[in-house]
């Protein structure tokens, strides 16, 4: 056995190799084996070190990657313990700490933009707005959001005209629902506390006086199209 695209040999673990594992599940799977030499000879584990990492690597697969089923399963030869972890193909783009990784050749890389693009249009999925959410519906959105919707497309001349549709029929036509589902840019832009679905959807607007002090805060929440008139009156003032 040698090191290929999908095998990869450590002598022993490190929080690191999740690279490895996330450079695998975005490529086409594969086994990273803790306790081997990079000839692929057991160089053993102590058995009392075996039973911690049998528990913290999933727990840490799970934190740092979302992935749910990879196995992790302890071996023996020649009388020395080691341990496979075998990372299966994701049908979604996983990442790490904000940057993905693939697996090419023998080595693992952070993906560059235009192959993460790639990634993500075999997965069948362009854009992380594009994906839907559960446990909210139509009528959850905030209906003055849809107003002020309908007053800026109608400001504009080459916009379709929406006065008349219903937030059924403009969520459609913005490919703001798929297969009965809101996206999460529908929560973004009508939803009137996103924050709530989607953590960390708010906005901080801040003036800088120097580098280090900032002299006024401002934290924004609400649906996008509320948002876009609270930032102009902020930034005007």
């Amino acid at each position: 056995m040698i090191e290929t695209d999908r095998i990869e040999f450590k002598q022993s673990w490190r929080d690191e190799y999740l690279e490895h594992i996330c450079g695998m599940a975005n490529a086409e799977g594969g086994s990273l084996f803790i306790g081997l030499n990079d000839n692929g000879a057991p160089v053993g584990i102590a058995e009392k070190d075996i039973r911690k990492l049998l528990e913290d690597i999933p727990n840490k697969i799970v934190d740092g990657l979302h992935l749910y089923n990879v196995k992790v399963r302890p071996l023996s030869s020649e009388g020395k313990y080691y341990i496979e972890i075998v990372v299966p193909q994701c049908n979604e783009t996983v990442s790490l700490k904000g940057k993905s990784y693939i697996r090419i050749g023998t080595t693992t890389r952070v993906m560059g933009f235009d192959s993460y693009r790639e990634a993500l249009m075999e997965r069948g999925s362009l854009a992380w707005d594009s994906f839907t959410v559960n446990d909210v519906s139509i009528d959850d959105l905030d209906e003055d959001s849809f107003r002020i919707f309908k007053k800026k497309s109608s400001e504009n001349k080459s916009s379709s005209p929406v006065q008349a549709y219903d937030r059924y029929r403009i969520l459609e036509e913005l490919k703001l629902i798929r297969g009965g589902k809101l996206t999460r840019a529908a929560v973004l832009m009508f939803h009137r506390k996103p924050d709530d679905i989607i953590p960390g959807a708010f906005i901080r607007i801040g003036k800088m006086e120097s580098n280090e002090d900032v002299s006024s805060k401002f934290e924004l929440h609400g649906s996008l199209m509320r948002l876009s008139q609270d930032i102009f009156e902020i930034l005007e003032t």
